[in-house]
């Protein structure tokens, strides 16, 4: 039957080449449009995990937003807790910082602004942005600090220049300190670079008076062992009986979900564009073929050919040409992905002020969507041109001119 189906569909090659080439142009947009997306999830969770880590662990006040008297803050006798927990983390643990963070005021005697101090460990840092002059903290300093370029415009600085910064202690008090300017970060997103800055851990904890830390940021040897580690850490954190909370960096970012839904909504219209396109155009051809084979319909039908194996045959021609088709496209969509990603075409994506290059994922998971949508597709549209051939009366077949 396939046999006979096949010879069917390339006796009209005019047809035929139409059909295929419109097949073949809707999976090749929809695996391009597919891996841009893929691609894009890729790197927004790699840029969530540099921003987060990939698990923080904190006290369930400090997750519940309440700040109040800095009752949040981790002891030094609890930070040994957490790392006996953390123990049971390997061999997924790469490494794990603490951090602290502040508000305040930051600037020299010309200007001043607001900021957030984010307080690390120099010699033990996880969260990393891209230096664009100077250096990041290291280990050994102390007085030092890492702000984002556009504060540093801000307040017309330069590295090695001093600032002054001023916050409130854990008792309520007014404390201040002088520190170095050792470099200046591009943040992925402007609001960072106007007003986020990097201190070493020891001067936020002299600065606010305290010992203790906001939360544990660990880092871990592979993206894929997030779930798995969260899990283990959840389980012995619910063993020891205390009121630390686990949260992975899915549950802190909040943008990564929302660009995702978004790219689902506008990836689920073009599919559907490109289903309806591929359905009307696949029918109109096999309308076309229906009318064009009424003789010769009648004429098998005359022989003893049954309507279900008239209707097979129909259908089976739309099989050869959507897996045909389909392969066509993936295969063309290949090599304009590659085309793509070796042309480094760079952007900046809304929100963002990092420019990145187009990159289209070329994995066999971004051929599965696009290869069904068309192959489907063509399948549904053939169903109704197969059974008018099916129920086509023999004599108006042979009388049909």
């Amino acid at each position: 039957m396939f046999k006979i189906a096949l010879r069917n569909v390339f006796r009209n090659r005019r047809r035929t080449t139409l059909s295929l080439f419109l097949i073949a142009i809707g999976t090749a947009a929809l695996f391009i449009v597919e891996g841009y997306i893929d691609a894009g999830y890729v790197r927004l969770k790699e840029l969530s995990a540099a921003t987060y880590g990939h698990l923080q662990i904190a006290h369930e006040r400090y997750w519940r937003g309440d700040l109040t008297g800095y009752r949040y803050l981790i002891t030094p006798e609890e930070l040994k807790q957490i790392g006996q927990t953390l123990s049971s983390a390997q061999p997924d643990l790469d490494s794990y910082t603490e951090t602290l963070a502040m508000e305040g005021l930051i600037g020299n005697n010309q200007r001043n602004t607001t900021f957030i101090g984010i307080g690390v460990e120099p010699e033990n840092q996880i969260i990393g942005f891209s230096v664009q002059e100077g250096r990041g903290l290291q280990k050994g300093d102390l007085a030092k600090v890492f702000i984002g370029e556009q504060m540093a415009q801000m307040l017309n600085v330069k590295v090695g220049d001093p600032l002054v910064v001023m916050a409130q202690t854990v008792e309520g008090s007014v404390n201040t300190g002088r520190l170095e300017i050792v470099g200046f970060f591009k943040g992925p997103q402007p609001e960072q670079d106007a007003h986020l800055a990097f201190l070493p851990l020891a001067f936020v904890q002299k600065l606010l008076n305290t010992e203790g830390v906001e939360k544990v940021i660990i880092k871990l040897r592979s993206m894929e062992a997030t779930d798995r580690v969260g899990e283990q850490l959840k389980r012995a954190i619910v063993d020891s009986k205390s009121d630390f909370i686990v949260k992975t960096w899915s549950d802190l970012s909040t943008f990564y979900h929302q660009v995702r839904a978004f790219w689902n909504v506008m990836f689920g219209f073009m599919n559907a564009a490109i289903f309806t396109l591929v359905f009307f155009s696949i029918l109109e051809v096999m309308t076309m073929s229906f009318f064009e084979r009424m003789r010769e319909i009648g004429t098998v039908r005359a022989l003893g050919t049954k309507r279900w194996q008239v209707f097979t045959i129909f259908f089976a021609e739309s099989v050869c040409l959507g897996l045909v088709g389909a392969v066509l496209g993936l295969g063309l969509g290949v090599v304009g992905g590659w085309i793509i990603n070796g042309a480094k075409i760079l952007y900046s994506p809304p929100g963002f002020s990092l420019t990145v290059a187009v990159e289209i994922w070329l994995a066999p998971s971004t051929c599965v969507v696009p290869f069904i949508t068309t192959f489907i597709s063509t399948l549904i549209s053939t169903i109704f041109p197969a059974l008018r051939a099916a129920r086509t009366n023999i004599v108006e077949a042979l009388r049909h001119v």
